[in-house]
């Protein structure tokens, strides 16, 4: 907090009655980050009839978010020792596994199996956070590209999963 009274040149006490605690500072800095990456798309998408299309809508959404954050990702990476901001970071990447796991439900349907499911979940997880973005992104290729990539592997991972009616 003294670090972030520092920078915008005012005192504690000032950032401390703006925010309350730090843990509302770190909130309001990740949804002014989300709300510039074009995250506030993401309701839209959840509401996608078309579950297909939703995840190719959300893979978009978080591709497009990566790309235009690719510099600052690494440097809150390396922040991650600080414990607050790690439990606020995870805590906002288990949405994104949460609006996987509604999209996949309506993919699947009710009575699917409920383990097999969830490991699906996470492959999708992994395949649209910002590692796998990272490293699709090694060979200089373009956000549409990474796109293509993470949606073809994504509908490997379905017809793999062979949950699909």
């Amino acid at each position: 907090m003294e670090a972030v009274a520092a920078r915008a040149r005012v005192t504690r006490v000032t950032i401390y009655h703006q925010f309350e605690s730090k843990a509302h500072l770190l909130e309001a800095v990740f949804d002014e980050f989300a709300a510039v990456g074009g995250l506030a798309s993401l309701p839209k998408v959840f509401a996608q009839r078309d579950p297909q299309r939703a995840l190719r809508e959300l893979v978009h959404v978080f591709v497009t978010f990566w790309a235009n954050h690719r510099r600052m990702l690494p440097r809150l990476a390396a922040a991650i020792v600080d414990a607050d901001i790690a439990k606020g970071l995870q805590a906002r990447m288990e949405r994104r596994r949460t609006g996987l796991g509604v999209i996949v439900g309506r993919l699947v349907g009710p009575n699917a199996d409920v383990a097999r499911v969830n490991d699906l979940v996470d492959v999708l997880f992994a395949l649209t956070s910002y590692e796998m973005f990272d490293l699709l992104a090694t060979r200089d290729r373009e956000v549409p590209e990474i796109e293509a990539l993470v949606i073809n592997a994504i509908d490997a991972a379905l017809e793999f999963s062979g949950l699909l009616p």
